[in-house]
């Protein structure tokens, strides 16, 4: 009698430890996942990004305003052109995690084996920038490689 019962206690235990197991087993391979503690964690959530989501169905539609302040002739239309670029590429960013306060910590944290031509878009996105802060005239030439640049990136990730 008291071994039927202890039996039928240790039976419940039994079933009550697999499901705490399974659970427990759950959250460490998800940690393990997020925390990036097997590595290329960021380039796996560029990854994901890159096949769904609402803001790929925007990036056209985003881009094509790009475009059509790019032809303009007025040099404040380029400035708008390469902050609004800017502007996508910075979401993009931030959509895959990448830390820092700003635009540009956040670059920062892109390397080439993520972005192939991160450093090309880091130098022309420098010398824009430096031309839009000194309140300088841009050379649309420079605009428009910078924004094949950005176009070159968006490709890459699907985005285009």
């Amino acid at each position: 009698m008291i071994f039927d019962q202890l039996a039928e206690i240790f039976s419940t235990y039994k079933v009550i430890s697999a499901i705490i197991s399974v659970v427990f087993l759950f959250v460490v391979i998800r940690y393990l996942i997020v925390t990036d503690a097997l590595g290329g964690f960021r380039k796996y959530k560029l990854d994901i990004y890159k096949y769904g989501g609402e803001e790929k169905k925007r990036i056209p539609a985003r881009w094509k305003r790009v475009l059509k302040l790019v032809q303009s002739s007025e040099p404040e239309d380029w400035k708008q052109a390469v902050l609004y670029a800017d502007e996508m590429f910075d979401d993009m960013l931030k959509i895959a995690n990448y830390g820092g306060a700003t635009a540009v910590e956040r670059l920062a944290g892109v390397d080439a084996s993520q972005i192939p031509t991160i450093d090309q878009l880091r130098e022309l996105r420098s010398g824009v920038f430096s031309a839009i802060n000194a309140d300088e005239q841009l050379d649309q030439a420079h605009v428009k490689d910078l924004l094949r640049e950005y176009r070159t990136v968006f490709q890459g990730m699907g985005y285009l």
